[in-house]
């Protein structure tokens, strides 16, 4: 019977600031994508009118966006995105159905979604970003 080896076990080194660097752009990357590529979907549903803000499998799937944006967009360096969805989901969750008003706003928070993305509004400070939100929080409270 082989007996236990008295050699000390060393952790396995760890990865290199430049590789956690590189694996945080790409993640971020994939993020931005996804984020953007749910964006199209939702604006390609406005666009041909397939919405209804009656339906609450409709109004299920445009809070099944933001919320995962809410979750999502702090941790990836957008917190506007993610402060933004969240004012949107509370806004949501407080009906089961929108009506077509609901919708229209909806439709506009996610243009201002896109706005943030698309034009890097990293961080919780930049001062476009800011008046976006505090705009879309007075429309949503």
């Amino acid at each position: 019977m082989p007996t236990p080896s008295t050699r000390a076990v060393t952790p396995a080194s760890p990865p290199h600031e430049q590789d956690l660097s590189d694996v945080l752009q790409a993640l971020e990357a994939e993020f931005l994508q996804t984020a953007l590529r749910s964006l199209d979907e939702v604006d390609a549903a406005f666009k041909v009118g397939a919405l209804s803000p009656d339906n609450r499998e409709d109004w299920k799937r445009l809070h099944e966006v933001l919320h995962n944006l809410k979750g999502q967009g702090a941790t990836f360096g957008f917190p506007l995105v993610s402060e933004l969805a969240e004012y949107a989901c509370e806004f949501m969750r407080k009906q089961e159905t929108g009506s077509s008003d609901d919708l229209a706003l909806i439709d506009a928070v996610g243009r201002g979604l896109r706005l943030i993305l698309t034009h890097g509004m990293r961080g919780d400070t930049d001062e476009r970003g800011r008046a976006l939100i505090q705009r879309f929080a007075r429309s949503l409270a």
